[in-house]
């Protein structure tokens, strides 16, 4: 997802339901959404398909503006399904609703406008070395052993329903449209990054591929800290962990020993700055060199199309349907780098 340097009042300038509503009534971006045409031009590059969106009912959003999709219809008679927010003013909390925050907060190395399937070349082994006993020795020669990331693109995609009176309320709908989004997208992707299956469309998240371990019954500081020692022993530094909300709770009501304090206190486990995170198996932890985590994101970022004539009702209702895809992937460089503790109790 591309960053196109948009300044602080762009930012708030920006309106994706401007731009809904020319593509719901068929208006061309350019004249009725100047500025988020330009957006979503400036979003593609140099994207060869649908470059300027227009002609799909289609539109690119920039990661300056927005983060992810969501599920849900919105009514303005039915005050739980959105008529709580007609006539008010909803903060901008997509941010805060961003569950992908793991992503984003840890140091993970990311490639954005990542084209096709590509691998990671990396080496699977240790360098050996020789001390030279004098200046006529010579060191062994050895081959490096390489192995390969292979990354290919993952899309979740989700759809929610407007009615018109909805995109017609302004700044709370732009504030609430940006919130749904970037909350149900951002959770499908951290989820996904995090314990994908590697089936039915999901990547394979990071605790399939972390090979050191430690058991997770009763789990104890003894046991913790010689993970960390196993991580530390690969080379990794910088460590940073990541928890599920189960996990953190038990690690907050766990001393390390008799009147050592808790395991995890004040955001740390140890000295690592500690993410908690609902994306993440309630139950599990990951800890160690997070730069190891390699996060692509394929092609312009998120794309946002618009459709009026989904089914005969919602035409005849005035429904319009949004729909949202955004392709990824993550993988491990140096599995040895992390460690992970499951079902932890």
């Amino acid at each position: 997802m591309k960053l196109i340097g948009l300044t602080k009042k762009e930012v708030g300038d920006y309106s994706l339901i401007r731009a809904i509503n020319a593509l719901a009534a068929g208006r061309p971006l350019q004249q009725a959404a100047p500025f988020e045409y330009a957006c979503s031009k400036a979003a593609r590059g140099d994207a060869p398909q649908r470059n300027d969106g227009a002609q799909w009912g289609q539109i690119t959003v920039p990661a300056d503006i927005l983060f992810g999709p969501g599920r849900r219809d919105l009514v303005t008679s039915t005050a739980s399904a959105g008529g709580f927010l007609v006539g008010q003013t909803v903060p901008p909390f997509a941010r805060a609703l961003n569950h992908a925050s793991w992503i984003e907060v840890l140091p993970v190395t990311r490639i954005d406008d990542a084209a096709d399937n590509f691998g990671i070349p990396r080496n699977t082994g240790n360098v050996a070395f020789d001390w030279l006993s004098n200046e006529g020795a010579a060191p062994t020669e050895r081959d490096f052993v390489f192995g390969q990331n292979a990354l290919t693109p993952k899309t979740v995609s989700t759809a929610v329903e407007r009615s018109q009176l909805h995109l017609k309320q302004g700044a709370p709908q732009e504030a609430l449209l940006m919130a749904e989004l970037g909350a149900a997208v951002g959770f499908a992707v951290a989820a996904g990054c995090a314990n994908g299956s590697g089936a039915s469309g999901q990547p394979t998240g990071i605790l399939s591929r972390i090979t050191q371990s430690v058991s997770g019954t009763s789990l104890s500081w003894s046991n913790l800290s010689d993970l960390i020692r196993q991580v530390e022993a690969a080379g990794a530094s910088g460590l940073r962990v990541l928890i599920g909300t189960s996990a953190a709770r038990t690690l907050r009501n766990r001393e390390k020993f008799a009147g050592a304090g808790s395991i995890m206190a004040g955001g740390f486990i140890d000295s690592a700055p500690v993410v908690v995170s609902n994306a993440m198996p309630a139950d599990a932890l990951v800890i160690g060199d997070f730069g190891q985590v390699v996060f692509a994101s394929y092609g312009p970022g998120l794309e946002i199309a618009v459709a009026n004539n989904v089914s005969s009702s919602n035409f005849a209702a005035g429904i319009t349907t949004i729909r949202a895809l955004w392709s990824l992937d993550v993988g491990v460089l140096q599995p040895s780098g992390l460690g992970r503790v499951v079902t932890i109790t």
